[in-house]
């Protein structure tokens, strides 16, 4: 009943955003660890973000790939964040403030952190889709442990850092943070009860480079961040 009060009553984005429920993931609720919100959970208690990258496509050359994860995280931390000091509603939230402020904390595993929470695959598209099980250039296996993220960089990575793609890659670590895809045939990994057909604003309607972030996104962060265990 909880998730329930959270998700129809934070209303934190203008009126100018379409209001629906929020797709959380299956066993989003789980308080184990096998939870698909347990990242999200892990940066709300302030911890670091450890990502593997294994780039067979330029072996060594993980940087710029870090820095799209990074960017990606961060995106859903500072649209959150400005949503909320938008609607004047610092106050309410002021638990998730000091997170929001200070962002994703994004290391290299084998480097700055021991084990890995996501593992990213850089690979060519027919490597990609075979192991996303379809026509994908990216996908998440989020209850892997680690996190399994394989992506193709079908333009470049330069693109990706400037902006021009970056939301897909957004898309894609929102699942990493408990997110269900919201477009209307997403129910194979959409919560029953949350899920709603028709969300026209959201990040995780598609992942695409013109999908932007909305309030269900916001919604949906706030909500989950604030069950966790």
């Amino acid at each position: 009943m909880k998730k329930l009060v959270w998700l129809f009553l934070l209303l934190v984005c203008s009126a100018a955003y379409a209001k629906a429920p929020f797709g959380l993931l299956t066993n989003v609720e789980n308080p184990g660890d096998s939870s698909p919100a347990r990242l999200l959970r892990k940066i709300i208690s302030g911890e670091r973000i450890c990502v593997q990258v294994d780039n067979s496509l330029e072996p060594g050359n993980n940087a710029p790939y870090l820095e799209m994860i990074k960017q990606g995280y961060n995106e859903w931390f500072s649209h959150t964040l400005k949503a909320i000091e938008d609607a004047g509603r610092q106050e309410e939230f002021a638990d998730l403030l000091p997170y929001l402020k200070q962002g994703v904390q994004v290391k290299e595993a084998g480097v700055d952190c021991s084990g890995a929470d996501l593992v990213v695959y850089v690979q060519s598209l027919r490597e990609v889709r075979a192991n996303c099980k379809g026509p994908a250039i990216s996908c998440v296996l989020m209850l892997q442990d680690p996190m399994l993220m394989f992506f193709y960089p079908f333009e470049g990575v330069k693109s990706w850092l400037v902006g021009g793609k970056q939301n897909i890659i957004s898309h894609e670590l929102g699942h990493t943070l408990g997110m269900a895809d919201q477009y209307k045939y997403g129910r194979n990994n959409s919560h029953e009860i949350y899920h709603t057909p028709d969300i026209k604003q959201s990040i995780m309607r598609e992942g695409s480079p013109l999908t932007k972030f909305g309030c269900d996104d916001v919604d949906g962060f706030i909500t989950t961040a604030h069950n966790k265990p």
